[in-house]
């Protein structure tokens, strides 16, 4: 936007009239009516116009409030033709949201692998201190593997999440749904603890063009959380259909289910509902963003029903042109 002597609107480009609601009718308007931010009028009285070589150029960083949404915009005073100033603006919205998740992410990390860490030390510090070391290291010894164990399935999360949180889906191949789900099924009923009626209740014979790791990610992902969540005796069922435009994937339980409002935010890195069960049960909360991401990258989308004390379904939509017949 180009500003007169006056600070008024004298030249705009369409990106400015687009963002701003703008039009020739705002050509002459002071642009203070269009950026009503104390923080900008102050740069823009302290603007000189008769810089040299554009050594003047005050910046600042405004927060707009829209409708849905909060816009970060950077804007940037430059003396233009001693008499004029030209302010350029710089939506970084997605910059920032990019950078505060980058924080929330390095942040959670580091608390979740603060506490198994912290549970081993003082264990360590304990035996060193205590004479009876081999009393310390019966009770010590399980629940330090314990600590190991969850930082492992931890790093693995998070290994897996960044390979399919990168751009692109990388080694298409023909996958077998039929059989990677019944071999699901038999490694879910051979896991220690696991006391649940597992079954998969019906199967297409569609197969699906994709990436076989991160498919069969996803759907243990998806099981794990169903075993974990629901309790022993519960019923479990997995299917595989055909519907009129998707072919579907989905996990059933009747487990404690999940209250309404949490659904919205279960897909986000480290949410959890109930912190203390999920680290009891072994949970990194990293699984359902893992599954989200890998159904975007196969153009299929995440859908979840549940109701606190009923159950829960989980269910993942494919686009049919990614299934076929194998013959």
């Amino acid at each position: 936007i180009l500003l007169g002597e006056v600070n008024e609107i004298i030249w705009c480009n369409p990106s400015a009239e687009k963002f701003f609601d703008m039009s020739s009718n705002n050509i002459g308007t002071k642009i203070t009516y269009i950026l009503r931010q104390p923080e900008f009028e102050k740069i823009l009285v302290s603007t000189t116009r008769k810089s040299k070589n554009h050594e003047n150029k005050p910046h600042i960083i405004l927060r707009l409030k829209k409708t849905f949404e909060e816009l970060v915009l950077s804007v940037t005073l430059i003396p233009y033709d001693k008499k004029k100033i030209l302010v350029l603006i710089k939506d970084v919205s997605d910059l920032e949201r990019i950078e505060n998740t980058r924080r929330d992410f390095i942040a959670n990390v580091s608390h979740e692998l603060r506490t198994p860490l912290t549970v081993i030390h003082g264990f360590l510090e304990t035996m060193s201190k205590h004479n009876d070391k081999k009393l310390i290291l019966s009770q010590a010894l399980p629940l330090m593997s314990e600590q190991t164990v969850r930082m492992t399935r931890l790093i693995e999360d998070l290994l897996t999440f960044t390979k399919v949180e990168s751009q692109g889906l990388r080694n298409e191949e023909n996958v077998n749904i039929p059989f990677m789900l019944s071999t699901l099924i038999i490694e879910a009923r051979s896991l220690p603890g696991t006391k649940h009626e597992i079954f998969i209740e019906h199967c297409s014979e569609l197969w699906l063009r994709g990436n076989a790791e991160e498919l069969r990610s996803a759907f243990e992902n998806l099981l794990s959380n169903a075993i974990r969540y629901t309790s022993p005796g519960g019923t479990i069922k997995l299917k595989w259909e055909t519907l009129a435009k998707v072919i579907r994937f989905s996990v059933e339980d009747n487990g404690v289910g999940i209250n309404q409002i949490h659904i919205p935010r279960l897909t986000e890195r480290f949410y959890r509902i109930d912190k203390s069960r999920s680290r009891e049960t072994g949970g990194t909360g990293l699984g359902l963003a893992i599954v989200k991401h890998v159904a975007n990258r196969h153009q299929a989308e995440l859908r979840i029903k549940s109701e606190e004390g009923i159950g829960s379904k989980f269910y993942i939509d494919f686009p049919m042109e990614r299934s076929f017949t194998n013959t």
